[in-house]
C-alpha cells in the first residue's frame, strides 16, 4: 500500500483487527495470530477473502441502518460467512500452513459462533466507537461477549443473567457459559438478556451494557 493510498478508514481498520484478534484469540484450543484473525474477519463480507478497501465499506454499510432488527440480520450473515463462507478451507489451510512447525494447528471445530462473534463485535466496537452515543445505528451495534461481561452482569442481576446451556460453563452449576463455546442460538440468548437489561434500565443503546465489564481494570 502506497502512502496516498492510506486513509482514516484504513488506520482504523488495522487498530480494529489488532484489537479483535487480540481479544479473540482466548481459547485454549483456538489460538492465532493478529494477521491469522484478520483473515478470518475478512470473511465476513461474502464468505470470500475480500480487499481490505471493499471490507471497509461492508463494515460502513451499517451507518444506513434505522432498526435493530436490521443490524441483527445483517450480523447473523457476517456470521455465518466468518464460519461457512466458501473461501474458509482455504483460509485455514494457509493459516496452518503459515504458522510456526511447532506450534498447534488451528481445528475449525474449536471455531465457535462465540470467536467469530467476539472477533466481528471487537472490530465493529473500534472501528465504531466514535458513533455510540451520537448516532442511531451506534445503538445496534452488539458489545462483545466474554466471562469477564458475563460474570458482572450475573452478579448485578443473577436472575436475568443465569443461563443454563449445554456449553461448557464457568460455574458448576451451568450459570455462567464459556462464550468461546456458544452456538448461535446461545449467542442470541445473551444478546436478547443484554437487550431486556438496558430496555429495563432506560438505557440508549446495546454498548451500555459495558458499564459491567472490568477488563480495563
Amino acid at each position: 500500500m502506497k502512502i496516498s493510498e492510506y486513509s482514516s478508514d484504513i488506520h482504523k481498520h488495522i487498530l480494529a483487527c489488532w484489537g479483535a484478534a487480540s481479544a479473540a484469540s482466548q481459547s485454549t484450543f483456538f489460538k492465532f495470530s493478529v494477521e491469522h484473525g484478520k483473515q478470518l474477519i475478512l470473511l465476513a463480507k461474502d464468505g470470500r477473502r475480500s480487499s481490505e478497501s471493499s471490507f471497509v465499506t461492508f463494515i460502513k454499510s451499517i451507518e444506513n441502518f434505522t432498526s435493530q432488527e436490521q443490524f441483527d440480520e445483517w450480523h447473523r450473515g457476517a456470521i455465518e460467512n466468518m464460519l461457512c463462507g466458501s473461501d474458509i478451507d482455504n483460509v485455514f489451510n494457509k493459516i496452518n500452513l503459515e504458522k510456526p512447525r511447532r506450534s498447534s494447528k488451528l481445528d475449525r471445530r474449536y471455531y465457535s459462533y462465540g470467536i467469530a462473534a467476539k472477533l466481528l463485535n471487537c472490530y465493529l466496537k473500534v472501528f465504531h466507537i466514535s458513533s455510540f452515543g451520537n448516532t442511531q445505528y451506534g445503538k445496534y451495534i452488539h458489545p462483545p461477549v466474554d466471562a469477564i461481561l458475563l460474570k458482572k452482569l450475573f452478579e448485578v442481576e443473577p436472575d436475568l443473567f443465569k443461563f443454563q446451556f449445554k456449553a461448557s460453563s464457568m460455574y458448576h452449576d451451568g450459570s455462567i457459559p464459556k462464550w468461546t463455546t456458544l452456538d448461535g442460538e446461545e449467542y442470541e440468548t445473551v444478546i436478547e438478556r443484554i437487550s431486556s437489561f438496558i430496555r429495563k434500565h432506560d438505557a440508549n443503546g446495546l454498548w451500555k451494557i459495558e458499564f459491567a465489564w472490568m477488563g480495563h481494570q
